[in-house]
C-alpha cells in the first residue's frame, strides 16, 4: 500500500519541544492550535476516555472531528515523555478529521497504524525538529512502502 501521510501535513500543523507536565497540558495546547473553541479540548479528552490514547513507542493517539476543510494530520513532539495514563508518551499524533470520502478516511488509518506500529520511524520522528526533517522521513517511508 502506498504511503501518502504527506498529503495530510502541514508546517502549521508540525510542533516541537513542547513543554507540557501532564496529558491536559499537552492536550489543552494542541487544541489550542486547532481551534479556539472549548468543545475541540473536549472533545480530544473525551476521545482519550473513550478509548486509550497511549500506544507503544511513546505514542499518544487522538482525534477530532472538524466541520468543514479537509484532514490533516497535527503532529506534536514534547520536550520530554510525560505520563499519560498508564504509558509514557512523547509523540502525540492527532489526525483532525475534516470532509473526506470513507475509502480516504480508512486508507488515512491503514498508514497512520503502519507508521505507529514502527518503533524506527516513531524514534526517528521524535528526534525530528523541523518539518523539513518529517518530510524527509515521510518520503523515505513512502518510497519502502510504495
Amino acid at each position: 500500500m502506498p504511503f501518502h501521510m504527506m498529503k495530510y501535513m502541514q508546517k502549521e500543523m508540525f510542533f516541537t519541544d513542547i513543554s507540557a507536565k501532564t496529558k491536559e497540558e499537552a492536550v489543552s495546547y494542541l487544541a489550542h492550535q486547532i481551534s479556539d473553541q472549548k468543545d475541540v479540548y473536549q472533545e480530544l479528552i473525551e476521545s482519550d476516555c473513550a478509548g486509550s490514547a497511549e500506544l507503544d513507542h511513546m505514542v499518544g493517539l487522538l482525534s477530532v472531528k472538524i466541520k468543514t476543510g479537509k484532514t490533516r494530520l497535527l503532529v506534536g513532539i514534547l520536550n520530554k515523555p510525560i505520563l499519560w495514563n498508564e504509558r509514557r508518551v512523547q509523540i502525540i499524533l492527532l489526525p483532525v478529521i475534516g470532509e473526506m470520502q470513507n475509502t480516504e478516511i480508512q486508507n488515512f488509518y491503514e498508514e497512520l497504524s503502519a507508521l505507529v506500529l514502527n518503533p524506527e520511524y516513531i524514534k526517528r520522528i521524535i528526534r525530528t525538529k523541523s518539518f523539513e526533517e518529517i518530510s524527509s522521513i515521510f518520503e523515505a517511508i513512502a518510497s519502502i512502502q510504495g
